[in-house]
């Protein structure tokens, strides 16, 4: 498995493993592990079917996990939150990252907010609905093919036609299609690189340059 602190692929050896019942014949496992590069603590659930090991005081033994995920750490390093993204995006989309595992109900619900949001006031795109904001944000074609055509896909992927609270009321927490939740994350990621990371990456490069170019005597960039 790839390390969810320090992203190195490892070999996950659990040493601490617990076990409930949610129903008959259905229940939880959650193994514990401290990764063997950085150390950090890993703890992984499992859902699925179980029974009982006869042999070992009646303990439930997990024998055909049918969902596995990570509960600990949430996601930690697979999305970017730059101190370059002002505080009235990064609460919503931190908050959104957290949760992914939790709920993505919750997620794409705090993602779809953070998405208006940003059309609205860094954007200036207002509209009576989401859909209608993405069709002028794409119809501007002032960014990359690629940021235009993932934008355009939230609606594919959030199927609006069927749940119009979605496009209309974006903070509701109501049922999400697959993987809609994150790639609502990954659009806003991009968006945020594109619009804030970015340009100030470039300004700062631009800046130490500069300060090269006037060392040598030579005409600064403009």
């Amino acid at each position: 498995m790839i390390c969810p602190s320090c992203t190195t692929s490892i070999f996950f050896d659990p040493i601490k493993e617990m076990v409930f019942e949610i129903s008959e014949g259905h229940g939880r496992t959650f193994e514990g592990s401290y990764c063997p590069e950085c150390g950090e603590l890993i703890v992984i659930s499992y859902t699925g079917e179980h029974k009982i090991n006869q042999t070992d005081g009646g303990a439930y033994i997990m024998h055909s996990g049918e969902e596995e995920a990570v509960v600990y750490p949430l996601n930690k390093n697979r999305y970017t939150i730059s101190s370059d993204i002002p505080i009235e995006y990064s609460s919503d989309f931190s908050e959104a990252i957290k949760v992914l595992q939790i709920s993505p109900k919750a997620s794409a619900a705090l993602s779809r907010r953070c998405l208006q949001n940003f059309l609205h006031n860094k954007l200036n795109i207002k509209k009576s609905s989401l859909a209608l904001e993405i069709d002028q944000f794409i119809k501007s074609e002032k960014v990359p093919s690629y940021i235009l055509k993932a934008v355009d896909a939230i609606r594919n992927i959030g199927n609006f036609a069927a749940h119009p609270l979605k496009d209309t009321r974006t903070g509701e927490i109501i049922d999400v299609e697959p993987g809609e939740a994150e790639w609502l994350l990954e659009v806003l990621e991009m968006l945020f690189d594109f619009y804030f990371i970015y340009p100030r990456k470039l300004e700062a490069r631009r800046k130490e340059l500069n300060e090269k170019l006037k060392a040598l005597g030579k005409p600064l960039m403009k």
